[in-house]
């Protein structure tokens, strides 16, 4: 039935074409096909809330490379920004082409004169930490004559598989290949972690965020008079995750790049400390939850906040756990993101010594997604080094001479 649908929609298509019709007619079976149909048919094979599917012939006038697109909401809605997945006819070369492409009216109006440029560079990133074989990832060929629309939705393609409309392949394949990039798809979008389609542009072309003097001066100001709220009480259930396979770098770039604008130091520095403190208390829930079920007796005595008293301790929660058989005191570093995975965090050096001292006595309790309703959270036990890799990224400077 899949199949059969969108060679009708085809053959349907060309006809309204050979008969010169320029106008979209929403009265035709071929509209109908496309806007409905077949989008419906998708989101009854895949059932996902968070997905939107719908099909487009052209606005006005009929477009030579008509579509039906799905879209991750939590990205876009629209085929002009963000990532999505298509499919895009070629009624000049009777093909159909499943692929993962990007909006190019964001990059038009973005990157002006470098759209092509940046929007290639974008898709060639994404499409080298895939591991889609059987997709390809030069740039495809949808007619003879593209308007500039048309050139963007060649340039964005990520990958892509072409099917040509006369020998389709059957039901149970098309919907393989659509499910294996909807897993890709989905892989791609929890590579973000908090951050936006924007930012990820950025990242992967380099590009700079920088801001005029008078403008910065202004947002510092705001900043500085805006009162701190604090953020509104939820009842949080905290996830435990589980250590699994040595993490993948797919996507590293992206996962690990930081992005911020020039001088928002303010805002950073505030978040950051809001970010902090709920995290700190989370760990005091979650530590009190574990001493409950271990059965510890007078956890108030035990269970200590030595972040709150000072910074000189080099960890944040003084706890019990059982030891060898028996309750012994350890310690805990808490980190905490809002990201929605796991990123990377910052270690001083403190930390670290204290880490080797305390041994397995010393715990990370890392928590991300701490914004939720179900932050997730996991124990490191032990010298760091042994648990994560350290990237030493900030050096102390010393200037080598007397000031005269």
């Amino acid at each position: 039935m899949f199949r059969q649908l969108f060679k009708d929609f085809f053959y349907l298509f060309q006809e309204e074409l050979d008969n010169n019709s320029a106008k979209v007619d929403s009265s035709k079976e071929y509209y109908k096909l496309i806007r409905h149909t077949i989008p419906e048919l998708i989101m009854q094979k895949f059932p996902n809330p968070l997905y939107k599917v719908y099909g487009s012939v052209g606005q006005g006038n009929l477009s030579l490379v008509p579509w039906v697109g799905i879209f991750n909401r939590k990205i876009t809605e629209s085929a002009q920004f963000g990532l999505y997945i298509v499919y895009l006819y070629s009624i000049e070369y009777k093909k159909l082409y499943l692929t993962l492409n990007q909006g190019f009216t964001h990059f038009k109006d973005i990157y002006k004169s470098k759209r092509y440029e940046y929007i290639r560079k974008t898709s060639e990133y994404f499409s080298s930490e895939m591991n889609l074989h059987d997709f390809n990832s030069d740039i495809p060929n949808l007619t003879k004559y593209p308007t500039d629309l048309a050139k963007g939705y060649a340039y964005g393609s990520i990958v892509y598989k072409a099917y040509d409309i006369d020998t389709l392949p059957n039901d149970e394949t098309l919907y393989d290949d659509l499910y294996r990039l909807m897993k890709e798809y989905d892989e791609l979008y929890n590579s973000f972690g908090s951050k936006s389609y924007d930012n990820i542009i950025k990242i992967v072309n380099g590009t700079d965020d920088s801001l005029s003097v008078d403008k910065a001066i202004f947002m510092l100001k705001e900043e500085l008079n805006e009162a701190y709220k604090t953020p509104v009480d939820l009842i949080t259930s905290p996830k435990l995750v589980k250590r699994g396979k040595l993490k993948s770098s797919k996507y590293a770039r992206i996962k690990n790049t930081v992005l911020r604008q020039k001088l928002d130091y303010v805002r950073i520095a505030r978040d950051n400390a809001r970010i902090g403190l709920q995290g700190e208390q989370l760990a005091l829930q979650i530590e009190r939850d574990r001493l409950e079920f271990l059965g510890i007796q007078h956890i108030d005595k035990k269970l200590l906040w030595r972040a709150n008293e000072s910074d000189s301790y080099g960890y944040d929660i003084e706890s019990v756990d059982i030891i060898n058989g028996k309750e012994d005191t350890i310690y805990i570093e808490v980190k905490t993101t809002s990201d929605r995975i796991d990123s990377p965090f910052y270690i001083t050096k403190r930390e670290k010594e204290f880490s080797k001292e305390a041994s397995d006595k010393y715990r990370i309790l890392r928590i991300f997604d701490v914004d939720s309703i179900e932050p997730k959270y996991y124990y490191a036990e032990g010298y760091v080094e042994d648990n994560f890799i350290l990237d030493p990224i900030t050096y102390l400077a010393t200037y080598k001479y007397e000031i005269e």
